[in-house]
């Protein structure tokens, strides 16, 4: 039924009579209820802006998004109306200027403004209700709520945290809102139009009603938090911090990963994440405790020599990494988010510095003993405790006594009122980023477990499958880039394949002098095929094909690239067992794909149909290439590569495609001054190239204004299509053939 037929003409009228119920039943909402006879909290008020904000700023934004539409245009005053920069003056008076850290959308106010954003975007014509319920509830009720809360918070006389109910711009509230009525009786809104509005008006009632209830709700559980926590304010600190961290401290405890530490269920590979973390968290922590180690606040808990645990994280680390532990560690991001606020308080609040160093340090003077046993015969760690060094305080000789005596210490510090409140919630906080430390390490473990299954599954076969199987997603990654893709299409410029083969030089220098070096060893001599497969000399022609007879001088090395050519280094002087992972990925690549682009490259480059330029490509002392890689593969298979040996060179080779990853990464960043750099240098590159050309024919030479050879190599444009293609087209194609 049209219910508009018993409305007052007026739009504002119709608006106040359709929604009387719905405006008594927000009113006389708890939450309200309570807030207008004075009984709201500093944090009730709080939590009432935090939603505050997150609906007037989708409020205000859509308004800015229809302010031209007819059906809203007329009722549009920014200048007058909007909150959104008052409540954030209000936010950073209660939170502080981290404010929008602190705060969080609740379930009730994010439909609200999922509501707002959805009318906004595809019914602005109901967007006025939104507008109406808000704005001139808050120039009237509002104002009212504007007193108690001063009274009841004993809020600043001069306005401070309730800037929101401020209107600064509007001097008569009663005749702007007569206008803003007569502005919305203009509106064309007539009939299911108008209807629709009238039930706008009535949802968005019903939205503020919820969030009530649920302000109501978090204002409840706040508060048997605060009062839990205020209850130990009498008592000792320590006492305070137990009592107070309790349930966070029973969540860590019954992280899925503790709980199938404490169990036993525990592999090598869980137990290395967890020393990676915490080495990165023991390290922010002690160079915080260092630099306060005199402040007031946190000088009495102070034990470096009794507590500190980066050295013996160091010592353990190398056990299970190797000496090059530093290179194979990585910090995780939820580490991370826990690494910064430690950082965060050590330099801005140390006062809270103490619940970090209580939590970690107690807790590993306490728990830590057990997992230490656990992990030892979980993983069956020598009895003489190497690998285990992080849960051994040999300073120490008799935990429980030290354990009072810094808890006696914590007790004096000066920690009342507020200050203790802040430190309660912030030993809180270093739980739940424990917690999300867990989980993080958890979802690693088992994403590591997974391609260990995948590479451990194929080591009963042989060396030459294994690797095909460990690298594929690896392989996939390569092979489905933009650039191959087009190469193979012929979409190569001269400037790209001659970069293409300046890096390619350095590649192979480094692989076939460490080739070379390990010629007789056990773990590379069979695969060992200098005549066939050495490609440095090959290279050589094409690049003094390209750029002249002083080609050395012209090349360099860029600095992606050098970090591949130092691993394939460090690997033959150093792990020579899996310098073959190097070497099949290059060599059968080149004999698989690279013969595709060979062609390629001869047809796109016009290059001489008797090879020049190309002859990296061309092994003329392989008469059959089929045939050949067999040979290789057999001859990989009888190495004595078992175990951790064939694990470590299917790493080797995933890491190789990983090198080649970080070389398109930097290539991308450098990619947009390709734009500026890229025209001129191409120009030039076309004379060199004619100019060559002739001499080489006639005998000439010719001098041309060109720009030095250092600007072109380091040239990040052509350098990205460069390497992107050397590597990629080169494996991409390779591996899709062998």
């Amino acid at each position: 039924m049209d219910t508009t037929e018993s409305m007052p003409a007026d739009l504002s009228e119709a608006l106040k009579l359709a929604t009387k119920e719905s405006h008594e039943l927000a009113e006389s909402s708890e939450f309200m209820r309570n807030f207008q006879k004075g009984q709201v909290t500093r944090d009730q008020f709080t939590l009432l802006l935090d939603s505050l904000y997150f609906i007037y700023t989708a409020l205000e934004e859509e308004s800015e998004r229809n302010k031209d539409h007819p059906a809203f245009a007329p009722v549009y005053f920014p200048s007058e109306l909007d909150r959104k920069e008052a409540l954030e003056r209000d936010l950073e008076y209660f939170h502080g200027p981290e404010w929008r850290s602190h705060i969080k959308c609740p379930k009730a106010t994010g439909k609200y403004v999922s509501r707002i954003q959805q009318v906004g975007r595809s019914e602005p014509e109901l967007l006025v209700a939104h507008a109406y319920i808000r704005y001139l509830g808050d120039l009237s009720g509002g104002q009212v709520l504007k007193k108690v809360a001063q009274k009841a918070l004993q809020l600043p006389s001069t306005g401070e945290g309730i800037a929101f109910f401020s209107f600064d711009r509007i001097t008569n509230a009663t005749k702007f809102k007569q206008l803003y009525r007569s502005r919305m009786n203009t509106l064309e809104a007539h009939g299911e139009t108008r209807q629709r509005i009238l039930e706008e008006a009535n949802r968005a009632f019903q939205l503020n009603v919820e969030v009530f209830n649920e302000l109501l709700q978090l204002g409840t559980q706040n508060q048997r938090n605060s009062d839990l926590m205020n209850g130990s304010m009498l008592g000792d600190l320590s006492e305070a911090l137990k009592l107070a961290t309790k349930e966070s401290h029973e969540l860590a405890e019954n992280s899925e990963f503790m709980k199938n530490f404490q169990k036993g269920q525990v592999t090598r590979d869980q137990f290395m994440l967890l020393l990676d973390s915490l080495y990165f968290i023991y390290t922010a922590l002690e160079e915080e405790s260092e630099r306060n180690k005199d402040h007031p606040a946190f000088a009495p808990v102070y034990f470096p020599s009794e507590l500190d645990r980066k050295e013996a994280l160091e010592r353990d680390l190398e056990y299970f990494h190797g000496p090059e532990w530093r290179s194979h560690i990585k910090c995780p991001k939820a580490t991370g988010k826990y690494v910064s606020r430690i950082q965060q308080v050590g330099r801005s609040e140390p006062e809270l510095l103490v619940a970090h160093a209580y939590i970690r340090y107690l807790g590993d003077l306490s728990g830590g003993q057990v997992l230490k046993k656990v992990a030892q015969k979980a993983l069956q760690l020598p009895s003489t405790g190497e690998g285990i060094a992080f849960f051994s305080f040999d300073r120490i000789t008799n935990a429980t006594k030290f354990k009072q005596l810094y808890r006696s210490r914590m007790n004096t510090l000066e920690a009342h009122g507020e200050t203790r409140q802040r430190i309660l919630e912030e030993a809180n906080r270093a739980f739940q980023l424990n917690v999300e430390v867990f989980n993080e390490l958890l979802q690693l473990g088992t994403q590591n477990q997974r391609n260990s299954d995948l590479m451990n599954g194929s080591m009963l076969g042989d060396l030459s499958e294994a690797l095909k199987l460990a690298t594929k997603e690896s392989h996939e990654l390569a092979e489905n880039s933009e650039f191959m893709k087009n190469f193979q299409k012929g979409q190569v410029t001269r400037d790209q394949f001659m970069l293409l083969l300046d890096s390619l030089y350095f590649i192979y220098t480094a692989l076939e002098e460490e080739s070379e070096r390990n010629k007789d060893h056990p773990a590379f001599a069979p695969v060992y095929f200098p005549s066939e497969l050495d490609r440095k000399e090959a290279l050589e022609r094409d690049l003094e094909y390209f750029h002249g007879p002083e080609w050395r001088s012209h090349i360099k090395c860029p600095k992606a690239t050098g970090k591949y050519v130092s691993r394939i280094q460090q690997v033959g002087r150093s792990e020579p067992e899996l310098l073959v992972a190097h070497a099949y990925i290059r060599y059968l690549g080149d004999l698989s794909g690279g013969q595709v682009l060979k062609k390629v490259a001869q047809k796109a480059l016009q290059l001489p149909s008797t090879g020049e330029g190309i002859a990296f490509f061309s092994f003329d002392r392989i008469t059959n290439a089929t045939k050949f890689k067999q040979l290789y593969r057999s001859r990989m298979n009888t190495l004595e590569a078992h175990g951790e040996t064939r694990q470590r060179i299917l790493e080797e080779a995933n890491r190789a495609f990983q090198l080649n990853v970080e070389v398109f990464n930097e290539l991308q960043r450098l990619s947009s001054e390709s734009e500026r750099n890229g025209t001129v240098y191409r120009s030039e590159i076309r004379k060199r190239a004619v100019v060559q050309e002739r001499s080489m024919h006639t005998g000439a030479t010719q001098d041309l204004p060109l720009q030095p050879r250092d600007s072109l190599t380091n040239s990040p444009g052509l350098r990205f299509a460069l390497l992107f293609g050397l590597v990629v087209v080169s494996l991409g194609i390779g591996w899709y053939l062998l």
